[in-house]
């Protein structure tokens, strides 16, 4: 259970006044924002958007020369065997994806079903 499951929960059973719970479950919402953004690995400040995007642009201009695309302490893999995230437009390798997604490839296929 997350922290923000957990700080939602305790609005709902517990004897605080409107107010009080308004304002947890405030708190509860923000602390969901942060882990989702802890666990995609958004970058918060100006430099580190700059720096992600700079990034992401020179692994872009890689696959187009190349068919190759460098990965973040990985080295560099074929463009077809990379993950592409479809927010933040970074390539990463099978083991990296599954960091950056929150969840493996057999957990995805096992939710589905």
């Amino acid at each position: 259970m997350s922290l923000a499951q957990a700080l939602r929960d305790i609005a709902k059973i517990s004897k605080l006044d409107y107010a009080e719970k308004f304002a947890l479950r405030l708190i509860a919402k923000r602390v969901a924002t942060l882990e989702r953004k802890a666990k995609l690995n958004c970058p918060d400040t100006k430099k580190e958007i700059e720096a992600k995007c700079a990034f992401v642009a020179g692994q872009t201009e890689m696959a187009k020369e190349t068919g190759y695309v460098k990965i973040r302490g990985c080295g560099t893999i074929p463009v077809w065997i990379a993950f592409r995230c479809l927010y933040c437009g970074e390539y990463f390798n099978q083991r990296t994806a599954e960091e950056h997604f929150g969840m493996t490839r057999e957990e995805f296929f096992a939710k589905e079903e």
